[in-house]
């Protein structure tokens, strides 16, 4: 995803929870064997009201991510993640 990033020029800021909360992604990740798993998220204000605010940008950035590392997606690829 980072990479698929940089070459699309699609700003990408990465962050890590320490302690706290986590994302729904944690759970995923520690099925089974292990499931390879990212979590994309958009920045909001007010996320846990009813009515969060976005910046557009940010949401159409993060679904040209999506849609470009779906793309580049292939089983050689699929069967790297879990090497």
């Amino acid at each position: 995803m980072i990479d698929t990033a940089a070459e699309e020029n699609i700003k990408l800021q990465i962050s890590a929870y320490s302690i706290g909360g986590t994302q729904d992604g944690k759970q995923i990740h520690l099925h089974g064997i292990g499931v390879p798993t990212v979590v994309l998220g958009v920045p909001s204000r007010h996320i846990h009201s009813h009515g969060s605010i976005i910046h557009r940008d940010d949401y159409e950035n993060g679904l040209k991510l999506v849609k470009a590392v779906v793309a580049r997606l292939d089983a050689a690829t699929v069967d790297d993640f879990t090497r």
